[in-house]
C-alpha cells in the first residue's frame, strides 16, 4: 500500500464520520410536551383480564386510569381465585366509577399547574376538593368490592396488607440504618503545636 492510499483512507475516514457526526446532532433530540406528559404509572396496568405474562385473573391492561384510587386494588386481588361472576360484579363496579372525560382533562391540567409552580388559590382549593371526592369514591368501591368478596378471600388480603406493612417497615429501618452508616461522623481536629 501507497502512502497516498493510507493518507486518502485516513482522509474519507474522518470526512464520513464528521458528516455522521453532524447529521446526528443536526436532529431534535427534544420530545414535545404532550407526548412527555404521557407516562405509564404503576398503577394504571392493572386490571382483570388476561395478565401480562398469559396469567388468568387480575392483572390485565387498564390503560387511563391516572391518579384514580382504586388502581391498586388490582394487585390486592390477584391469586385470590375469584369466580367469573365475582369478576364481572368487579368490572361493573370499576367501570361504573370510570371519571369523565372533563374530570381527567381537568385533574390532568391542575397537575401540570401544580408541577410547574404555577398553581392559583382557587385551583389549589378545587385540586384540594377533587383530591377529597377521589378519596370518597376509593373508599366506596373499596367497600363494594370488599362486599363481592367471600370471607376467605377477605382473610388473604388481610394477611396480604399485614405481610405488606411489615415490609414497609423492615425497608424503612434498613434505610434508616444505611442513612446513619453514610453521614459521617464529627471528629473535632485539634491544632497541633510544635
Amino acid at each position: 500500500m501507497s502512502l497516498k492510499f493510507k493518507f486518502f483512507t485516513v482522509l474519507s475516514l474522518a470526512a464520513a464520520t464528521a458528516a455522521f457526526t453532524v447529521a446526528t446532532s443536526a436532529q431534535d433530540a427534544t420530545v414535545p410536551a404532550e407526548k412527555n406528559t404521557q407516562k405509564v404509572h404503576k398503577g394504571q396496568r392493572r386490571g382483570m383480564g388476561q395478565g401480562e405474562f398469559g396469567h388468568k385473573g387480575m392483572g390485565g391492561q387498564r390503560r387511563g386510569m391516572g391518579m384514580r384510587q382504586g388502581a391498586g386494588m388490582g394487585r390486592m386481588l390477584q391469586g385470590l381465585d375469584l369466580t367469573d361472576a365475582q369478576k364481572t360484579q368487579i368490572q361493573s363496579i370499576m367501570a361504573a366509577d370510570k371519571p369523565s372525560q372533563e374530570s381527567r382533562e381537568e385533574m390532568r391540567t391542575l397537575m401540570m399547574a401544580k408541577r410547574n409552580g404555577t398553581l392559583t388559590t382557587a385551583q389549589n382549593e378545587r385540586f384540594a376538593a377533587m383530591g377529597t371526592e377521589r378519596k370518597a369514591k376509593g373508599k366506596a368501591i373499596h367497600e363494594q368490592v370488599m362486599g363481592v368478596l367471600t370471607a376467605e378471600q377477605k382473610a388473604k388480603i388481610e394477611t396480604r396488607k399485614q405481610e405488606m406493612r411489615q415490609r414497609m417497615e423492615e425497608r424503612q429501618t434498613q434505610r434508616k440504618l444505611r442513612k446513619s452508616q453514610s453521614q459521617p461522623t464529627d471528629t473535632v481536629k485539634t491544632p497541633k503545636t510544635n
